[in-house]
């Protein structure tokens, strides 16, 4: 082989090996470095305790109105609120959230779940003693979810009178059943 061939077959080797590096660039399948996946877990966290925030948000909110709107008999009302906090559960039980490594979904799906329904059964019931009862072992539930997650500090108790929300009337409306899905 003359000098001229060597040199143009050298130049369609290097040719070759610069469009092979530059397809393996642009189509390399991510290799995720300790410190990617460190940051993917730390931003996962992350999301999950600000979608856990969310729920418990939530859940206070709407037991506070199932409640209220119980203490007024209207039925309607707390079944409306208990199916709230029925869908919020399984909301947070198909988020598959975990905190500082706790199984948060898991816990709702054992504890909070079977709870809520409960407590919707009583609202539409419209049985006071029955739904007292219910919400009772509800509230029970929700502080030994927050003893079992390290948050025992975040202690919750039946509303007390000064909980009404000045927004919404919770007097019944007549004729209206708590039957409704």
């Amino acid at each position: 082989m003359n000098r001229t061939a060597s040199v143009a077959v050298g130049a369609m080797i290097v040719a070759l090996f610069a469009v092979v590096t530059a397809l393996f660039a642009a189509f390399r399948p991510d290799v995720a470095t300790p410190a990617m996946r460190g940051a993917e877990a730390r931003a996962n966290a992350e999301a999950d305790t600000q979608q856990l925030l969310v729920h418990m948000t939530l859940y206070q909110r709407y037991a506070e109105k199932a409640h209220v709107a119980a203490e007024a008999d209207n039925w309607p009302l707390a079944a409306f609120y208990a199916h709230e906090i029925e869908e919020n559960t399984e909301r947070l039980i198909d988020g598959a959230i975990v905190d500082d490594g706790l199984d948060i979904s898991a816990i709702a799906a054992e504890v909070a779940l079977p709870r809520a329904e409960r407590l919707l059964a009583a609202a539409r019931s419209g049985d006071r003693a029955r739904f007292d009862s219910t919400y009772a072992v509800m509230i029970d539930g929700c502080n030994a979810c927050h003893k079992r997650s390290g948050h025992r500090y975040v202690q919750i108790q039946v509303p007390a009178a000064a909980a009404a929300f000045p927004s919404q009337s919770f007097a019944p409306i007549p004729g209206l059943r708590p039957d409704r899905e």
